[in-house]
């Protein structure tokens, strides 16, 4: 997608979000590895990995709603596109 093509309104606001969700994933990912083999946490590590797993969901979560709602058209910030 050119930046022609971005999106403005709503929809920008849901990519940003999921953007955001991405990142926060795939730096909950890497702090899990980094801990996974330190003699001592591996609680933490699976900690990690819930909250990981968790994240992922909340990214399917709002990207279904986002769905749904642009669907029928009601993809919009406080009532207006």
């Amino acid at each position: 997608m050119g930046e022609q093509d971005e999106p403005t309104g709503a929809a920008a606001r849901v990519l940003e979000a999921l953007r955001a969700i991405e990142r926060a994933r795939d730096e909950l990912a890497r702090a899990r590895e980094g801990l996974y083999d330190v003699q001592g946490m591996a609680v933490e590590s699976r900690k990690l990995g819930t909250i990981h797993k968790q994240v992922r969901a909340a990214y399917y979560q709002v990207s279904d709603r986002a769905a749904q709602l642009r669907g029928r058209g009601a993809l919009v910030v406080d009532g207006r596109e």
